[in-house]
């Protein structure tokens, strides 16, 4: 028989959050993705501006992945925002995978607040508290991806899932 690749099957959780849209609609997942190793989250007095996620591919290299908002400000255009210190950042470790991703959230507007736990604890919650509280858990598979829209913050948010 040929060398036919297997398509991997992929469950998407969400988006949670304001259904009013943004200016873009995201969805990313890595081709050769090994495991995330980091996550940055720029917040501000109102709610969640940005999260970028860095991952290692299967040769072993750092990518960032895309931000969730490809900019902190309309004005100020960087690919991530822990650099400038306008953000918090956190890293995972092998074997640390995401197990949940929690927040809160405002009628028809955006993301406020965000925390995400693994398996080994929880960072977080980032940002005000809003209105309504959401929970994208993942209690059977592997986080492989992200989706979401955004204007001049995250309006909604989701996970892709590689099911166990």
């Amino acid at each position: 028989m040929g060398g036919q690749a297997s398509k991997v099957v992929t469950v998407d959780i969400g988006p949670i959050g304001s259904m009013d849209g943004g200016a873009e609609h995201l969805h990313y997942v890595p081709a050769d993705l090994s495991r995330f190793t980091k996550i940055c989250i720029a917040i501000d007095g109102v709610g969640v501006r940005s999260v970028l996620f860095t991952y290692m591919d299967k040769s072993g290299n750092e990518t960032p992945l895309a931000d969730l908002v490809e900019m902190v400000a309309k004005i100020i255009r960087i690919n991530d925002p822990c650099i400038f210190n306008l953000g918090t950042q956190f890293y995972l470790e092998d074997g640390e995978d995401i197990s949940r991703i929690s927040g809160t959230y405002e009628d028809d507007k955006f993301i406020k607040s965000i925390s995400m736990g693994t398996r080994t604890g929880d960072h977080g919650p980032y940002g005000p508290t809003g209105t309504h509280s959401f929970i994208l858990p993942v209690s059977k598979g592997k986080v492989i991806g992200f989706s979401g829209s955004y204007g001049d913050y995250i309006n909604n948010f989701g996970v892709v899932i590689e099911p166990a």
